[in-house]
């Protein structure tokens, strides 16, 4: 340890490492998720030509009214929603697989996902019977907002005790150790729900467990798009300090970083997108596993400078990928958007495994 640390001191890494090239991994990932956001507008069950899709798109205008009302009020927003969902959900798995060290860290380990769950399960499986519930259905919400405004308000509640926890924790194995915890209790309440709830409300909170970017359309992206945008700001913006994590929480304070503060920010911004994402899509699962690993993977390096925007353009790309699948062009059924990402993301996390044991296990 020592002499890694001189050996830092002596080079400086050029400021912990910031690159001005742009690898050809990143212009790569952008050309790919331009042709996957006209794929996701121009595919559905419902087959409209290329040609009226650009019409509607630079004209705004088309030959049967009926496309224009899918392109601009369906497809469109359901894609937006995929690419902000999927650039912000990777980056926030990105700051947890630094911060806490494991390889499969993504930020519903914070417990703030199981928090807007259980939020969502109280509207859902008792119905109006929560302050929440009364307070929408009050001012004349729908059963889609009243969902919304129960997710965010258990994501609150669990992002309030993470914090005031990480302000008098300071080992980030016991923070992980406390949000894991936090997600258990809530999925047994969870459970308990579940086992008195109606059938009827029972399926109405499976269907909305299976994910989905066509709930927020563009009424939920304006509170979404705000959100997810600073989350993945506050990430960037911190790209220098997580790159001094890499080298141990001591040698970052070594070079005058406050860790603790460092630790309070990265978490905030982690549990703000998971938060966000669950309130209005659902449980989105293992896209902020899977994305950074690939771009790892496509860049070969460490560096946060290059691995956010990467893992941005990487998590996007997943994300609307899935959404395509699961869409099942000319097709009338939908699959479960969840089903997708697990049968993407899966893999990926064994892969990963099983490479993790093989580099701790080899002398």
């Amino acid at each position: 340890m020592p002499n890694r640390n001189r050996i830092i001191d002596v080079t400086n890494l050029q400021k912990l490492f910031p690159s001005k090239d742009i690898p050809i991994a990143v212009v790569l990932c952008v050309f790919t998720l331009l042709a996957l956001i006209f794929c996701g507008i121009a595919l559905g069950s419902i087959k409209i030509p290329v040609s009226e899709i650009d019409n509607i798109l630079f004209a705004q205008e088309s030959s049967n009214a009926a496309w224009n009302t899918i392109v601009w009020h369906i497809r469109i927003p359901r894609t937006i929603t995929a690419v902000l969902v999927g650039a912000s959900l990777g980056v926030a798995g990105l700051q947890m697989q630094t911060l806490f060290r494991n390889p499969v860290a993504d930020s519903s380990i914070l417990g703030v996902t199981a928090g807007a769950t259980w939020g969502v399960a109280l509207s859902v499986l008792i119905g109006t019977a929560t302050p929440a519930t009364n307070f929408a259905s009050a001012i004349g919400w729908e059963f889609a907002s009243i969902t919304t405004f129960s997710a965010i308000l258990g994501a609150a509640l669990v992002l309030f005790v993470i914090l005031l926890a990480a302000q008098k924790v300071r080992s980030v194995g016991i923070l992980l150790i406390i949000g894991l915890m936090t997600s258990y209790v809530l999925g047994s309440s969870v459970t308990l729900l579940l086992a008195y709830a109606d059938p009827e409300n029972i399926q109405r909170y499976i269907s909305w467990g299976f994910g989905s970017f066509r709930s927020p359309g563009w009424r939920g992206l304006f509170w979404l798009a705000p959100l997810l945008t600073l989350s993945s700001i506050i990430a960037t913006a911190s790209a220098k300090q997580l790159n001094a994590l890499l080298f141990g929480e001591a040698y970052a304070k070594s070079i005058g970083i406050n860790t603790r503060i460092l630790k309070t920010i990265t978490l905030a911004s982690a549990a703000i997108c998971a938060g966000t994402v669950t309130a209005f899509c659902g449980p989105i699962t293992f896209i902020g596993i899977a994305a950074p690993h690939i771009a790892r993977m496509l860049t070969k390096t460490s560096d946060h400078f290059v691995l956010i925007p990467t893992t941005l353009l990487v998590g996007a790309i997943v994300a609307t990928l899935a959404e395509i699948v699961a869409q099942l062009p000319g097709h009338d059924s939908v699959l479960p958007l969840n089903a997708i990402t697990a049968l993407i993301g899966a893999p990926i996390v064994i892969w990963v495994l099983i490479k993790y044991q093989t580099s701790t296990d080899s002398p």
